[in-house]
């Protein structure tokens, strides 16, 4: 499920979305500009106060016992009602305990008091700051009427996401200055570098259409954090002097346009510079060789950008962008790759800012933000997209075509990019549509796949829905939709808190652990969007994992989503789980024949319990394993 932000959330929505952990993640924040001088009559307060510290605090605090009066809002009273906040602020001025609590004294607060609702010292509503309260007094005091922890103990991860669901919002424009930075959250949408801006909108509408959120500020560092590319050693710079076009003979041509060199093993260096009416575009003319006598070439060529740029494998008579065989992004300094086959002979990389197929200008310049590298590899073993040596077709690989060749020709016919580019999720969609699939082999709670901790790949193309109905617990606000599933068994290593993500799948994805057997499924732990995952649709949860209990975790979407991810599954810092005796089944220190009976009665299924060996099925090796361990446990 995707966020739906909407200033009508009912508190008791948002309550049980608050009640669904206690995850902080603090992110770093600046101090608003405009009051540099007073900050530093503060500090030199501060510096001199603290010189005498063990006498004026002993003084400070005498003063503000029995004090009233709202810290943040003058009064001609001295001290204020927080002792804390009074001891602090009397510390650098004693005026304000000794006469009447002023307006400076109001400032020295707001700088000094965090945990103060209002204060600035606090921070930002829509961020994880650690301490309690944030900076706007009217949601804070919103968030902390419904959920009292947020002013209490501290601003964590909920809170800010309550924040965003209920407080003061507005929507904003890509590119006005007056919006803020992209890398500081804010109440308003949207954000002042209008590149970054469209990007993390493309991503999270939300973040234009209401508040500019901690998680909106998460997107924009993955997207368009600031990076620096440099033409590594050896590289050679494109032969074009920036800002001229001449090596651009296909999109924009000029008269005398001719395409720069690239040959295996080099990396080319250039600058994409936005003057003139059209976006820059560098070509670069690459030779594929056929190095094994079946008239292919298989190239791979990487593309590195700080600012959104493309390549695109266009054939040297100049077809459109769009038609392209092949094509990779960049932005932020991460890499996009192209690895395909291609016939062998003369081919061209055309190379521009914007989002593949549409040349579009990013501000880029040739002194500072518009460098870019592009780096050929010719590999060997290029057989046909459709043959009998490329990887499966129901499960997605970065290589063209897959290995049924009758199903790779049909699926090719539809979608050619399939045998072009990469055997993506969506050939492997058009796969199991046109060739059958079938179901995955962990379609099942009793099919469950065994798994230890680490990363599982899964797909829930195909899974049919084969767990029971969530209970009303899981609802974070959309509903109890888990549809599509696949099952994993899994017993902890530690008894301590175990996590459970699917952080970066390919859909929009739920989770649901159970404790029990698959006949008597007990739910242990839920969750259907995590704030600590990117996509923010992909789930996350911990619960805590004991030594000997078998565990059913159960990955599916919400709705109709189905694709591809991996599973993740870590256990925290606690007691190892010894397991002296592997074969003893039923837990009484003896392995014999009751235990004997354990096993074959779950005979050529998963187990988990009687799958001794870990290899996912019970069978003749876990029989073996117990009659290796027949007779009384060691030490028991």
């Amino acid at each position: 499920m995707h966020r739906h932000r909407a200033h009508s959330a009912s508190p008791s929505a948002t309550s049980s979305r608050l009640a669904s952990g206690r995850h902080g993640s603090a992110l770093p924040s600046q101090e608003p500009a405009g009051r540099a001088s007073r900050l530093r009559r503060i500090g030199a307060l501060a510096a001199l106060a603290l010189s005498a510290a063990g006498a004026v605090t002993a003084q400070a605090a005498a003063q503000c016992v029995g004090a009233s009066g709202d810290c943040l809002i003058p009064h001609p009273t001295p001290g204020c009602a927080v002792p804390d906040c009074c001891v602090q602020v009397c510390i650098v001025a004693p005026d304000c305990c000794d006469t009447a609590w002023s307006e400076f004294c109001v400032e020295l607060a707001s700088q000094f008091c965090a945990g103060l609702c209002g204060a600035a010292a606090s921070l930002d509503c829509f961020s994880p700051n650690g301490s309690p309260a944030c900076s706007d007094t009217e949601c804070c005091t919103l968030i902390c009427g419904i959920d009292p922890f947020c002013c209490d103990q501290a601003w964590d991860t909920a809170c800010a996401v309550a924040a965003s669901f209920l407080c003061a919002q507005s929507a904003g424009t890509c590119g006005d200055p007056a919006t803020g930075s992209c890398f500081e959250s804010h109440s308003n949408g949207a954000c002042a570098d209008p590149a970054c801006c469209q990007a993390v909108c493309s991503i999270d509408p939300t973040c234009c259409s209401s508040a500019w959120d901690f998680l909106c500020v998460l997107v924009a560092f993955q997207q368009c954090g600031p990076c620096t590319v440099a033409c590594p050693p050896g590289g050679d710079f494109e032969n074009e002097a920036c800002p001229l076009r001449s090596n651009d003979p296909c999109v924009f041509p000029t008269p005398g346009a001719a395409a720069d060199m690239l040959s295996c093993g080099q990396t080319r260096c250039g600058i994409i510079v936005d003057s003139g009416p059209n976006p820059d575009v560098d070509v670069y003319r690459f030779t594929v060789v056929d190095l094994d006598g079946d008239g292919l070439g298989r190239v791979r060529i990487e593309l590195n950008s700080s600012f959104f740029s493309f390549a695109a494998i266009i054939p040297p008579t100049c077809a459109p962008l769009a038609s392209a065989l092949a094509f990779a992004e960049s932005v932020s300094c991460t890499s996009g790759f192209i690895d395909t086959c291609l016939p062998a002979g003369d081919w061209y990389v055309a190379i521009t800012s914007g989002n593949f197929p549409v040349p579009t200008g990013q501000g880029t310049d040739c002194f500072s933000n518009g460098f870019y590298t592009v780096k050929l590899t010719c590999l060997d073993g290029c057989s046909p997209p459709c043959s009998e040596f490329s990887e499966g077709c129901f499960e997605p690989h970065a290589s063209p075509g897959c290995n049924e060749v009758a199903c790779c020709d049909a699926v090719c016919d539809l979608d050619p990019l399939c045998c072009l580019s990469a055997w993506d999720v969506l050939c492997v969609l058009l796969a199991n549509d046109l060739c059958d699939g079938g179901l995955p082999a962990n379609d099942d709670c009793s099919t469950c796949v065994a798994v230890g901790e680490g990363e599982f790949f899964f797909t829930t193309i195909g899974a049919t829905t084969s767990g029971p109905p969530l209970p009303a617990a899981c609802d974070e606000g959309a509903g109890l939709s888990l549809e599509a599933d696949v099952w994993f068994c899994y017993t902890p290593s530690c008894s301590a808190p175990v996590t459970v993500e699917t952080c970066g799948a390919s859909f929009d994805t739920r989770i649901a652990v159970y404790h029990g057997t698959c006949s008597g499924l007990a739910l242990t732990a839920c969750n259907d969007d995590s704030f600590l995952c990117l996509p923010v649709d992909t789930s996350r949860l911990t619960f805590q994992g004991n030594c000997g209990t078998a565990y059913f975790i159960r990955v599916g979407g919400f709705g109709a989503a189905i694709g591809t991810g991996t599973l993740r599954i870590t256990c925290g810092f606690g007691d190892p789980c010894s397991v002296p005796c592997p074969g003893d089944l039923d837990g009484n220190g003896i392995v014999d024949g009751a235990d004997l009976g354990i096993l074959l009665g779950a005979w050529n299924t998963a187990g988990p319990v009687a799958d001794l060996d870990g290899s996912g099925l019970v069978d003749g090796a876990d029989l073996g394993v117990l009659l290796g361990f027949w007779g009384t446990c060691p030490g028991a």
